[in-house]
C-alpha cells in the first residue's frame, strides 16, 4: 500500500468515499493546509478529525516536502535543511504515499480558540503537484 517501509501497512486503509482532501502544491510556492478548518474535513466532522489518527499523505504527480507546525504563520518548507531545525522537512516522492500520525487534539477548546497542538501542514513542491489527504485508521491510531 505504501512506497515506504512500514509496519503501519496492516493498520491502515484506503480512502473512503469522498473523505479525502485535495491540496494543489504550485511549483516552488508554500501551500498551507489548516487541518482544523472546517473547509478541510469532512462536513459534519468535528475540528479534531484528524487528530489521534493515522493519516495518508500522497504526492500525485511530483515529489513534496512537508512538515507540521503549530500556526499557518512562519517559516515555509525548505528542502535543503538538514537536521533539526523549524523547516526541515519530510520528502514524499512522486506517486509515493507516507502513513503519519497526527498528534492528539486539545479536547473542549471552543472553536475559536487557536489549538495550540500541532495541527497545520505546510506543504511545497518543486516542480508542482497535488497532495491527497485521507484518513487510513480510526480514531485511537491502530
Amino acid at each position: 500500500m505504501s512506497n515506504f517501509p512500514s509496519h503501519l501497512a496492516d493498520n491502515t486503509s484506503p480512502p473512503l468515499r469522498s473523505a479525502v482532501l485535495v491540496v494543489d502544491c504550485p511549483a516552488a510556492t508554500p501551500a498551507v493546509v489548516d487541518l482544523q478548518a472546517s473547509a478541510n474535513r469532512p462536513t459534519g466532522s468535528d475540528r479534531l478529525y484528524w487528530h489521534n489518527r493515522y493519516v495518508s499523505v500522497q504526492a500525485d504527480g511530483n515529489d513534496v516536502y512537508f512538515f507540521f507546525a503549530k500556526t499557518t504563520a512562519g517559516g515555509d518548507p525548505d528542502e535543503t535543511v538538514t537536521g533539526i531545525a523549524a523547516t526541515t522537512c519530510v520528502k514524499i516522492p512522486a506517486d509515493g504515499v507516507a502513513e503519519i500520525l497526527i498528534p492528539q487534539g486539545t479536547d473542549g477548546l471552543p472553536s475559536s480558540v487557536t489549538d495550540p497542538r500541532e495541527h497545520v501542514l505546510k506543504f511545497q513542491s518543486p516542480a508542482g503537484c497535488k497532495v491527497r489527504i485521507w484518513a487510513s485508521s480510526p480514531k485511537g491510531g491502530v
